[in-house]
């Protein structure tokens, strides 16, 4: 999803981590982790320490709803990017600045000690930073330890589920020979037999939900990504992914 405009040399671009063509079609990258209060600090105290932060033209916080459990907020950064472009009208390259904003949502959820960030790993840390500089370190926030092997078991009992595809390391064909492969489970005609052998190799996993569009990937390295969501099956989906996976 992103707006441009172009005047002369310069522009600004808006990019968000939840990407979105124009099908209203998202590609979706999630990072789980753990925070717990610490001191006592509430999520109130935090919504104000994000309305207080004083005024910064290259990153923010827009508060979107909170109460003491939830908050759900977005988290912006600027930055410029420079590039030659071919201007027709002169017959020349010129060097362009674009201002580009990150955006990426992120979701606290107290009672599940449960942190979504919507971005990449760069994005995460940057959040993570901005909340315990301004809570003065009052959260204890780490990674959520994803276990795939114990999510694919689970996903192959669950009738909801239609598996597609999972990514295997450390095979061993042949005395000496370790491969890395790709298994289309969709194909398989036992696909949880499949899994279910190979429970210790599998690096990644992905399946859908039936009766909402979207694929889902789920990685070892505990980052979750969907690709092509529909804008209305968004919410929805992500309470089911965190049902499966936590």
């Amino acid at each position: 999803m992103y707006c441009r405009t172009l005047k002369n040399r310069y522009s600004r671009r808006y990019d968000v981590s939840m990407r979105l063509n124009g099908r209203g079609v998202y590609m979706l990258s999630i990072i789980l982790y753990e925070i717990r209060q610490q001191k006592g600090y509430s999520l109130i105290r935090l919504v104000d320490s994000f309305m207080k932060m004083e005024e910064n033209d290259n990153q923010g916080i827009i508060v979107h709803e909170y109460n003491d459990d939830f908050l759900k907020a977005s988290y912006w950064k600027k930055r410029i990017r420079r590039e030659k472009r071919y201007n027709f009208q002169k017959k020349e390259f010129e060097q362009v600045e674009e201002e580009i904003i990150d955006i990426s949502e992120f979701g606290i959820q107290i009672s599940e000690e449960k942190l979504l960030i919507f971005g990449n790993k760069q994005t995460s840390q940057r959040i993570i930073t901005l909340i315990g500089v301004l809570s003065k370190n009052a959260y204890s926030i780490t990674e959520y330890f994803i276990d795939i092997g114990k999510i694919s078991k689970k996903i192959c009992v669950m009738s909801e589920i239609e598996l597609l595809k999972m990514k295997l390391t450390d095979i061993v064909v042949e005395k000496n020979i370790v491969v890395d492969c790709n298994v289309n489970l969709a194909i398989q005609d036992t696909p949880e037999e499949v899994i279910s052998k190979y429970l210790d190799n599998i690096v990644q996993i992905s399946f859908k939900i039936e009766g909402i569009e979207g694929r889902i990937n789920i990685y070892k390295s505990g980052r979750v990504s969907i690709t092509k969501l529909l804008e209305e099956d968004k919410d929805e989906l992500i309470q089911k992914i965190l049902q499966i996976i936590c």
